[in-house]
């Protein structure tokens, strides 16, 4: 069965979750419920929801490999005809996820071998001026461009040297609907790790730890025949990022001007996305304590 994913089953986070329920989990919930209920998210007229009866099928990977890439990320400066021109591209048909509140961001997202997959991110035009919204909005027109990527791993094991100086966005990432990830309604949690003041944006990987697999986004995204061939990072000579990536699977790594290439094996031949001076994600209410974001003041 093919699911169509509710724009309500967006993730949400917050800095502040433990592993077991406490009461800051409870005002999660509580936050959740008022998300879901108020307009946070954009909904488009076109986008369905599923039926009441209608349960999504769930194929959970019995391993995933850490220290290997997870997801890969490219913008478009406008969100549908980024989907209709990946779609058009590969032959592979993205799976509308919705827009976070904050992030100026809506996303959609396409399932890949050995549970790694492409997030298509574009300005959430709801709120263009918001969060990555103008930086998305700025990118070239009429193109998919590699934005970021992520790494599987442990928070704990990404050490960065005091001499770096680097900043670290330790983030617990929440399911807005934890009911589709298991009946007896537990917080669907996972752990993202953002990296800033390296100077080189999205060369430097975003890193993810899915707390159990039954929470990773390939679980419930329609298979494909398609897979990443390759992704390479380039990056100065000296440069702290050549040691954090060291042996990590699935990425090649250069010398030079930051860039950053994407290559997909699809059902259309070979396709090969690259950018020099990478981006990156932002996550909504990084370095602000005002913002009013879902994981602040909990």
């Amino acid at each position: 069965m093919t699911e169509t994913l509710h724009p309500k089953q967006i993730p949400i986070s917050s800095r502040y979750l433990d592993d077991e329920e406490t009461e800051e989990d409870v005002a999660m919930k509580a936050k959740l419920a008022a998300f879901m209920g108020d307009a946070g998210l954009d909904v488009d007229d076109d986008d369905s929801e599923p039926g009441e009866d209608e349960k999504p099928d769930v194929d959970v990977p019995d391993f995933l490999p850490m220290n290997s890439l997870d997801h890969v990320l490219l913008a478009t400066n406008n969100w549908k005809e980024g989907m209709e021109l990946f779609e058009e591209m590969t032959g592979l048909k993205p799976t509308k996820i919705g827009a976070l509140r904050g992030a100026g961001s809506k996303s959609a997202r396409v399932r890949l071998d050995k549970n790694t997959f492409v997030e298509i991110i574009g300005p959430d035009d709801k709120n263009p001026s918001e969060g990555m919204g103008p930086t998305l909005s700025a990118m070239p027109k009429g193109k998919l461009v590699p934005f970021h990527y992520a790494i599987r791993q442990e928070k704990e094991k990404v050490v960065i040297p005091e001499s770096e100086n680097w900043d670290r966005d330790e983030v617990v990432m929440v399911h807005a609907d934890p009911d589709a990830f298991d009946e007896s309604g537990e917080v669907a949690k996972w752990d993202f790790l953002l990296l800033y003041k390296h100077g080189i944006g999205g060369a430097v990987p975003a890193f993810v730890n899915w707390r159990e697999n039954k929470f990773h986004p390939t679980c419930r995204l329609p298979k494909t025949s398609g897979r990443i061939s390759y992704v390479q990072v380039q990056a100065p000579s000296g440069h702290y990022v050549h040691e954090l990536l060291d042996r990590a699977e699935g990425i090649t790594l250069h010398y030079g001007e930051p860039e950053l290439v994407v290559s997909l094996d699809t059902p259309r031949g070979e396709i090969t996305f690259s950018a020099s001076n990478p981006k990156g994600v932002v996550m909504p209410g990084f370095g602000d304590e005002n913002h009013p974001s879902l994981r602040k003041n909990l």
